[in-house]
């Protein structure tokens, strides 16, 4: 009996012993799991706050980027869209843009559709079109009577370059209609468009050069020599200036009163060109082989230019007092640049 009896109590000893340790077990895989998860749910916070990280740095660089207006070094046109597609209208005609394409290595092309809404043929042009305060480029279009064409305009990139364009940020276009018989019938307002180039930028109007002409609305700068070969094979001498009418005069129009080439006079062609108060823009004196072989003038050995200026208000054709003493530049150099 007492041995049963001890029998008994062993075996109730061994399975509270065994319980409690099933139990242990579980306390301790529980606490494993919870180790794990946290452990897992810790590594996915650290994933998740280095992807926010992660997003935050490439959103960071997208905004940097965006306002990277640093443009030194060399020279790049960043690409621009307009922003609205302006639509003009009158009873001569209607204009609206259609395209702003920038060419990879060449340059851009801006597209319009013109509608001639009179009764006669006309020949619809660009009177002034200007980018960024600089007038360049130049579009025409032949109109029957309520027809629809395309007038386009091109530039180079060398165009945007010469007056250091970064980025396209304001399009300003008049445009003109003559008859057949070249007799103006309409002139449009100024029409406006804004690109989404950005709102910091700012265009630099200082192209460098040397100041030959100072008015009280216009400043005129000798911008060097440069000669091209062309489809003849003879060699033409571009006379480069660069002419800024920051004032709100009429256009002004600046011939030359004198030019000289080495000691010869070249003043038959007097007329330098014009431009409209409010713009900037580029001209040239252009001379032909045969002007210069006239005088015997080595393109490679220039050694002086002389020239002096007369001044017009182009709406009154007054002439504008001015203070054009002769300007001298010795030791030309002409550089040499392909058509």
């Amino acid at each position: 009996m007492t041995k049963k009896i001890i029998a008994l109590l062993l075996a109730l000893i061994m399975l509270f012993s065994l319980a409690a340790c099933g139990s242990g077990d579980e306390d301790e895989k529980d606490e494993d799991e919870k180790v794990e998860e946290n452990d897992e749910k810790d590594e996915k916070d650290e994933d998740e706050d280095e992807d926010k990280d992660e997003d935050k740095d490439e959103d960071k660089d997208e905004d940097e980027d965006k306002d990277d207006l640093d443009i030194s070094g060399k020279y790049e046109l960043h690409e621009s869209k307009i922003k609205k597609a302006e639509l003009y209208s009158d009873d001569i005609v209607d204009i609206t843009v259609t395209n702003l394409e920038f060419v990879e290595g060449w340059g851009v092309e801006m597209d319009f559709d013109v509608t001639n809404n009179s009764e006669e043929k006309l020949e619809i042009s660009t009177a002034i079109f200007a980018i960024n305060g600089f007038e360049m480029g130049y579009g025409y279009a032949v109109c029957e009577p309520g027809a629809t064409e395309e007038l386009d305009v091109l530039f180079s990139l060398s165009e945007f370059e010469a007056f250091d364009i970064r980025y396209i940020k304001d399009i300003e276009v008049i445009f003109e209609a003559m008859n057949m018989d070249f007799e103006t019938v309409g002139v449009t307002d100024l029409i406006k468009f804004s690109t989404d180039a950005p709102e910091s930028y700012v265009q630099n109007r200082d192209l460098g050069g040397e100041l030959v002409l100072e008015g009280d609305d216009f400043k005129l700068y000798y911008m060097g020599c440069t000669s091209f070969k062309g489809y003849d094979g003879g060699e033409y001498l571009y006379v480069n200036f660069y002419l800024d009418h920051t004032g709100k005069a009429n256009e002004c129009e600046i011939n030359f009163a004198t030019m000289l080439i080495n000691g010869y006079s070249f003043t038959e062609d007097a007329y330098l060109g014009a431009c409209f108060s409010g713009y900037g823009v580029l001209e040239q004196a252009i001379f032909t082989p045969e002007e210069l072989a006239t005088h015997e003038i080595d393109i490679d050995n220039i050694e002086s230019l002389e020239f002096s200026f007369e001044v017009y208000d182009y709406e009154a054709w007054e002439e504008v007092p001015v203070d054009s003493d002769p300007v001298i530049i010795e030791d030309v150099e002409v550089v040499e640049e392909e058509m």
